[in-house]
């Protein structure tokens, strides 16, 4: 006779490629950095969260510092393809300009628990990693840049005005975006990159 042990289904373990094992455990992290703290958070603490040892966890990440730089250029580069790809959308520098801010609200706003980490943390990653993000941002603001330097070439563009603190102002207006702004109020994602680039593009006095 079988006993209820015998006869009760068992739920078949799911192995997950080592690449998928990644993405859960950054996933993990991604979650646990952004409620507790990167510095508030263990090792064991995510391992506990994915159903993994700490040594199976060194497995994939040599360090808690590893995942960190793992999150934070993930982030860089998922705002700089974002960038090339609204870049190729329009056909005019105001255009690319509007498209590229509004692509950069989006990525903020679908992903503002990894922005908010790769703004709170950057500065905690060693010197050589800060200098890898460094690199990717300064790629991201090259671009819009460039199509600030096509309206001046233009003449669409005051003289006296600096091209780093334009570039810079934009980029800083988009990424802040993840500290205020919330899905769920009365404006929707498209009327609030549209009156953002009203406001950078044309300013708020009549």
């Amino acid at each position: 006779m079988k006993s209820d042990r015998d006869t009760k289904a068992v739920t078949p373990r799911v192995r997950l490629d080592p690449q998928e094992r990644r993405e859960q455990i950054l996933n993990a992290a991604l979650d646990a950095f952004h409620a507790k703290g990167y510095g508030q958070t263990s090792v064991r603490d995510l391992g506990n969260a994915v159903g993994m040892s700490v040594a199976g966890m060194y497995h994939y990440f040599s360090t808690k510092e590893d995942i960190l730089f793992a999150i934070i250029y993930n982030s860089v580069d998922r705002l700089l393809v974002g960038l090339e790809d609204a870049r190729r959308s329009a056909d005019t520098p105001e255009d690319r300009l509007r498209a590229m801010l509004a692509e950069t609200v989006r990525i903020v706003i679908e992903h503002r628990e990894e922005i908010r980490i790769l703004i709170d943390n950057a500065d905690k990653l060693p010197q050589d990693r800060r200098d890898q993000i460094r690199e990717k941002r300064a790629q991201s603001a090259s671009i819009v840049r460039a199509e600030l330097e096509r309206l001046r070439a233009a003449g669409r563009l005051s003289e006296h005005l600096d091209l780093n603190v334009i570039t810079f102002s934009i980029n800083g207006m988009a990424n802040w975006v993840y500290h205020w702004y919330r899905p769920e109020g009365p404006m929707g994602v498209r009327e609030l990159t549209d009156q953002m680039a009203d406001i950078f593009l044309h300013g708020i006095l009549r």
